[in-house]
C-alpha cells in the first residue's frame, strides 16, 4: 500500500535544494540527494542516500542507506479545482433544484492561501518502509516552509 503527501507551493526552483538538505541535517539526519535532481523534470523514484547523527538503534550507528520516495510535481490552480468540486447545475436543475451548498476546497482560511500556489509537489511512499515515511513526509514540511506553502496528507 502506498501513501502521499502534498505540498502546494507559489513557486519552487532548484536554487531551495541547499536549504533543502541543511534543513535535514539539522533535525539529525544527513542527506544527500540524487545529483541529477531537479524540480523542473524530476518524476518518479527520487533516491537519497541517509545518514542519521543520532540513531535510535545502535547498529544503525555510522551506516547509510539509500531511500526515497515518488515524487512528482504538477500545475495547480485553486479555480480549477474548485469548479470540479462546484459544478454549474444543468438548467432543468437551475429551474426545478435547490442549489447545493458550495464546497470549499479545505476551508476558508487554507483556499485562501492555496489561491496563491501554482504547483503541487506529490510525495508517494510505500506504507512498509520507515524511512520513505520519514523522508517524504519531512520533505513535505520542510519544503512546505521554505516556500511559505502548505502541506496536506
Amino acid at each position: 500500500m502506498s501513501l502521499e503527501m502534498n505540498t502546494f507551493v507559489k513557486s519552487i526552483d532548484d536554487t531551495i535544494v541547499p536549504q533543502w538538505l541543511s534543513a535535514f541535517e539539522v533535525l539529525g539526519m544527513k542527506c544527500e540527494i540524487h545529483p541529477e535532481f531537479s524540480f523542473t523534470n524530476q518524476t518518479g523514484f527520487l533516491p537519497f542516500k541517509l545518514s542519521l547523527s543520532s540513531p535510535a538503534h545502535k547498529e544503525w550507528e555510522g551506516k547509510s542507506f539509500l531511500t526515497g520516495f515518488e515524487f512528482d510535481i504538477s500545475d495547480f490552480d485553486l479555480n480549477i479545482e474548485l469548479e470540479k468540486l462546484n459544478p454549474k447545475p444543468s438548467a432543468l436543475k437551475k429551474w426545478f433544484g435547490k442549489p447545493g451548498p458550495y464546497k470549499r476546497y479545505a476551508n476558508s482560511s487554507i483556499d485562501s492561501k492555496l489561491a496563491t500556489c501554482r504547483k503541487v509537489i506529490h510525495f508517494v511512499w510505500g506504507s512498509a518502509d520507515t524511512f520513505e515515511l520519514r523522508m517524504a513526509t519531512v520533505s513535505s514540511a520542510i519544503l512546505a516552509e521554505l516556500t511559505d506553502g502548505i502541506c496536506a496528507y
